[in-house]
This record gives structure tokens, C-alpha cells and sequence, in this order.
């Protein structure tokens, strides 16, 4: 029985609240008493090293806490389920009594003794018998409410998914996401999704058209925890396209443009002094990690070589170190966290200064897709969409125009293209101004003017 993303971040929060209450207590109680026999999987070195990792950093010390606790967690959860079923054997056979009460309030019989009985609120998944009080700080549930949300849970609900997810709301009701039983579906390939939470990181207002087999090619990658790289073209969408999966799935998601700018530093963190304290702030790869986030890393081919290497250590094998006050310190992923990354093609003439990763790092990506433009009435039927231009027969003129330019550039005649967004651009001019005046602000005066002029006969050659 797999455990869920919800089940750790309830994990998480729950033991940084009591870890700030009482930090020796609920340490001793995590390591011997909420696991019990089941401590003795727990590999004790990846236990101390959590605890010192909570001593400068709290939040990443208690993911690597999680990951340390994860084979007894386990291990402890999965008899609570099978004896679960044991007892809806016996409710089915007559010999246990499990009633109703109204508004959530479930009454499950002891199977021990006949003439006690537990409470369960399956508004919250709360429940009054002892297992359920020792267990609950570690996330966990107990075979009562496994039972009562089987029986008189919400027909929707899928016993285990369901009482884990419930289960993560009760404890920690600012959760950022919750995984639920929906998916956003595109050809053969769906992704899952999400309950929103609230999270700033998750994407508004994207609109986007999906076209082809390559959006099907991201989802699959994206769902099945592959390391993906999308290579295209200024302006076909590739950052777009992450941002709305992220949007329809509600997925927090994190942005990163592969500049020179972008250094070791602003990816990693750095230590920081608050309120007279120096403590570690996690950069924009830890925090995408540890959150179980999605991370776009847009140009990744023009990273600083230092920001390279530890994506390099990342592609391997999910995990990346970081120095920490002179002391190394292990960031492993969560399960929900992504890497995607983008890139311009490297052997377009238009893009001066862009070169081809090398195999090596190219073979580390589990999935590549090259994206293109819409095809010409797709395009037209966005720009026309988004810009509110009504005549159709010049929106498909104004792609044709564009998709010559983008033809030539391939060919080396013209070192520039045409994006979809300065379609938009193109478009939103259109409805007030006339057809070349618009060309000319939105495109033509964005190149040499040895490219403007090559250009300005596509253009009269199309709208004659």
C-alpha cells in the first residue's frame, strides 16, 4: 500500500509544529514510540542526520526526517489496513455492528469487546479509540476509520487514496495540494490532479491549445516522473504549455530562466541573517524539491556551469547536495517534484551564441520533444481568440505571412522569426489599425533592416 504526497506535507507541517513546542520529546516519540517494533527499518545514521540537517535548515530537516521514517511508516500501515478488511469481514457476516449516527458520526463496535465502541468522524477522520490518539502525530490512521469511510464513506471515495487524503486535510488544513481521483486528459495520456489550496505558485489565466502528439508525449513524462526537455522555437509555447498543465492541475510551479544571471547561489540558497539568527534560505531548486513543486528551467543549454553541475547531479539520480555552513547536506526529492526544462533549438541561425548540450547531458532527459508552431488554423483560431480580430481570412493570411518568415529563417535567408505572441501583437493592432501599419510595429521594426526588407516582400507578396 503506497503511501500518498498529501500523507508527507501532513507529516511535515505536524512535526514542525510539535518539534517547535518540544523538540526532545516528539523526537523520542517518532523514533520510539509511534513506530514501535517497526523502528528497527529505520536506518539510524539517515535519522541523526536529519535531526542535526533540523538544527539549520527545519523545513528540509524534517523532509529528510520523512525519508528516514518512510520503510516504518510503511511497515506500520499496512497491517492497520488488513486488519481493516479483517473487520469488514466481520461487519459483512453480521458479527459487528457499525452504525450511521448523521453528519459524518460513525459508531464502530469493538471487535474485542462487545459492549464498547469507537467514534468516528469521517467529516475530519478523526476517531476516539487508543490507536488512533498514539499514531495520529505520524500521520497515520486506524483501522476504524478504514472501516467507517468504507462503509458510509462519500461514493466517490476510493477507500485508501481517499481516508489518506482526508486524513492529511484533518491535520494540516492549509495544505497546498491534495492529490484527488480527477485527471486532465489530452489524447491517450491524462495527468493527475489537485485540490487547490490557495498557493501563489500555482498558474492563472493561461490559455492554451493543445495540438499533436507532443503535448501527449509531456503529460506522459510528466505523470510518470521523467525528466523531460521540451526544444523549440522562440514563442511555440514551450513555457506556456507547463504553466497550463501546472494551471489545469493545480500544481505549484516554480520558474527559472537558464541565463547567466542564474547562479549557483539563486538556485541553491544561502545563509541568511534574521533576527540576529543566520539560518539557510533554500534557493528555487531545494524549495521546488522538498515542496514536491514543479521546476521550469527555461534555456537550461545557457546555465552557468556551476547552476549545470547540479542539475547534472539532480538528472541522475534525484537528489543534490548542497554546503550548508561548510557541512554537506542531502536534498532528496519529494515525490510530487518535477524538473522540466526548455531550450532553443542550437542549430538555428537566429539564436547567436546557443550550443548543443553535449550527449551526456542530453541523455539524461528521459523524454526530449521538439515543439512547433500551431498548424495555420489553429494559430489563426487563437490569435483570433485572444485579440477579438474578426476576420478570418486575414488572421490566416497574417499566419501565412508569419510562417513564411519562420520558413526563410530556417533556411538562413532571414535571421529572425515571428512568435505567436507578436501574432497577438500583429492581431490586437489589426482591429484599429490597417494591415501593414500593424505589421510594421508589431514585427517588421523588431529586425535589420536587411531582414525588414527581405520580410516586407513576404508581406506584399501575401496581402497584394
Amino acid at each position: 500500500m503506497k503511501l500518498h504526497n498529501e500523507i508527507r506535507e501532513a507529516f511535515e507541517r505536524q512535526t514542525l509544529e510539535c518539534f517547535a513546542k518540544d523538540f526532545s520529546k516528539h523526537k523520542n516519540y517518532l523514533l520510539k514510540v509511534a513506530f514501535g517494533r517497526n523502528s528497527s527499518v529505520i536506518v539510524k545514521q539517515d535519522f541523526d542526520d536529519a535531526i542535526t540537517l533540523y538544527g539549520s535548515d527545519p523545513q528540509a530537516g524534517v523532509s529528510m526526517l520523512f525519508d528516514a521514517l518512510m520503510p516504518a511508516i510503511e511497515k506500520s500501515m499496512n497491517p492497520v489496513y488488513d486488519r481493516a478488511i479483517a473487520l469488514q469481514d466481520k461487519y459483512n457476516s453480521g458479527l459487528l455492528s457499525v452504525d450511521d449516527l448523521g453528519n459524518g458520526a460513525v459508531k464502530v463496535q469493538s471487535d474485542s469487546d462487545p459492549n464498547a465502541s469507537y467514534n468516528v468522524n469521517l467529516d475530519n477522520l478523526e476517531c476516539d479509540c487508543p490507536y488512533y490518539q498514539k499514531v495520529k502525530f505520524a500521520g497515520m490512521v486506524c483501522k476504524h476509520i478504514y472501516l467507517a469511510n468504507e462503509i458510509f464513506g462519500n461514493g466517490d471515495r476510493q477507500s485508501t487514496t481517499k481516508v489518506f487524503n482526508a486524513q492529511a486535510n484533518k491535520v494540516a488544513e492549509k495544505l497546498d495540494t491534495v492529490i484527488t481521483d480527477a485527471f486532465f486528459c489530452y489524447g491517450t495520456q491524462k495527468l493527475s490532479k489537485h485540490e487547490r489550496r490557495g498557493n501563489s505558485h500555482i498558474p492563472s489565466g493561461i490559455s492554451y491549445i493543445l495540438e499533436g502528439k507532443q503535448p501527449e508525449m509531456a503529460i506522459y513524462a510528466i505523470e510518470n516522473n521523467e525528466t523531460l526537455l521540451l526544444i523549440g522555437e522562440s514563442g511555440v509555447g514551450k513555457s506556456k504549455l507547463i504553466q497550463y498543465f501546472a494551471q489545469e492541475t493545480n500544481t505549484p510551479l516554480l520558474n527559472a530562466c537558464g541565463h547567466n544571471e542564474i547562479t549557483v547561489e539563486n538556485m541553491l540558497g544561502s545563509l541568511m541573517a534574521i533576527n540576529g539568527n543566520t539560518v539557510w534560505r533554500n534557493g528555487i531548486l531545494p524549495e521546488a524539491m522538498c515542496k514536491g513543486y514543479w521546476l521550469l528551467l527555461d534555456e537550461i543549454n545557457s546555465v552557468d556551469p556551476g547552476v549545470m553541475k547540479v542539475i547534472n547531479e539532480l538528472l541522475d539520480n534525484r537528489k543534490i547536495t548542497i554546503t550548508v555552513a561548510g557541512q554537506p547536506r542531502l536534498v532528496k526529492a519529494h515525490r510530487g517534484f518535477r524538473l522540466i526544462c526548455t531550450m532553443n533549438p542550437p542549430d538555428s541561425p537566429i539564436y547567436k551564441g546557443i550550443e548543443m548540450m553535449s550527449f551526456e547531458l542530453m541523455d539524461r532527459f528521459d523524454t526530449v520533444v521538439y515543439m512547433d508552431y500551431l498548424s495555420q488554423d489553429t494559430e489563426a483560431k487563437l490569435i483570433m481568440d485572444q485579440t477579438g480580430f474578426a476576420d478570418e481570412v486575414t488572421a490566416k493570411r497574417i499566419v501565412q505571412f508569419a510562417n513564411s518568415i519562420r520558413q526563410a529563417a530556417k533556411q538562413g535567408e532571414i535571421f529572425a522569426t515571428v512568435t505567436t505572441r507578436s501574432l497577438i501583437s500583429f492581431c490586437k493592432k489589426a482591429v484599429s489599425f490597417d494591415t501593414r501599419t500593424s505589421a510594421e510595429t508589431a514585427i517588421l521594426r523588431k529586425m535589420s533592416s536587411a531582414d525588414r526588407e527581405k520580410a516586407l516582400d513576404l508581406f506584399n507578396a501575401i496581402f497584394k
